[in-house]
């Protein structure tokens, strides 16, 4: 996954959150870099940039079916999300699979939730809110 924006804000800070094999949670941004699964190394922010433009990078290694969350947090700097011209950009290995554009008609608010990975396929959420939605993917294919 690999995050761009604009001048501003100037610190756009990427999040994954998920479930382990063993049933616990993981949340990999720049407080937590990498999050293993026993000996697998299942989410890491490979770059972290604090200082406008990006890129910033997460590698997601799936090691099951349940969701895998991923949102974009404003962290520091003047402006929203939404007039920041984030983009983000999904790769499965050297393929793009999904291009995504900040939406700049839903409000103001210092989260945007993209989207999860669930058993391998791809939930779009495309929402800003005050705090991480990380529910609304499900692995019994009753996604919302």
């Amino acid at each position: 996954v690999v995050l761009t924006w604009g001048l501003d804000p100037r610190d756009l800070d990427s999040h994954m959150e998920g479930t382990l094999s063993n049933g616990g949670k993981f949340h990999v941004f720049y407080g937590s870099k990498s999050a293993f699964d026993g000996e697998v190394e299942v989410c890491n922010l490979d770059v972290d940039d604090v200082t406008s433009y990006g890129p910033e990078t997460i590698t997601l290694n799936a090691t099951n079916s349940t969701p895998y969350y991923y949102y974009i947090h404003r962290f520091a700097g003047s402006g929203s999300i939404a007039t920041s011209s984030a983009k983000i950009m999904l790769y499965q290995g050297e393929n793009l699979v999904a291009t995504f554009n900040v939406p700049t008609d839903l409000g103001s608010d210092d989260y945007w939730n993209v989207f999860a990975i669930s058993n391998g396929e791809l939930v779009i959420k495309n929402t800003m809110t005050s705090s991480p939605d990380t529910f609304y993917a499900s692995t019994d294919g009753a996604n919302e």
